[in-house]
């Protein structure tokens, strides 16, 4: 299969950014394109695993800290498949992170203590309870969205 890439343009145009903030994006390093453009920002190319680095960036940008930002795409960095990526990321008031399962979001199999019946809430839900305040990133979804825009199925398949 012949590698993807696609263009500061492009991408903008799918994902409803203005270029500038693509580009001010690159210049930060919160994104490291492929083919940097050495003065002409149109000469970017971004492979798959930056298109989802965008599609986070923007679902977070303006609503928590850059360094918060910096920090889920650091974890994201470690996953090498797209498959294996958490379906969630939880930025806390304070800045840190919590990477989420659906199964720890929802609470997921409820285990009983010594046949009580009486459940566990996982961390999440007692940080929720205790009033901290979160941004809940959902991963999975965003996955779905550049699969779709980009038409990249083979690449991020569920």
């Amino acid at each position: 299969m012949k590698p993807q890439f696609f263009t500061t343009r492009e991408i903008c145009r799918k994902l409803g950014l203005k270029e500038r903030m693509l580009i001010h994006w690159a210049e930060k390093r919160f994104v490291r394109p492929i083919q940097d453009a050495d003065g002409f920002p149109s000469r970017r190319l971004y492979s798959p695993r930056n298109l989802l680095e965008i599609a986070v960036i923007q679902a977070l940008w303006g609503k928590v800290s850059n360094q918060s930002i910096k920090e889920v795409l650091t974890w994201l960095k470690q996953y090498e498949n797209f498959s294996d990526l958490p379906d969630f990321f939880v930025i806390w008031g304070d800045g840190s992170t919590s990477r989420l399962s659906y199964d720890d979001l929802t609470g997921g199999p409820q285990v009983g203590k010594a046949g009580l019946g009486v459940m566990e809430r996982p961390m999440f839900l007692n940080r929720l309870y205790k009033n901290d305040t979160g941004t809940l990133l959902n991963v999975h979804k965003i996955r779905r969205k550049v699969r779709d825009l980009f038409d990249l199925p083979e690449i991020f398949a569920p």
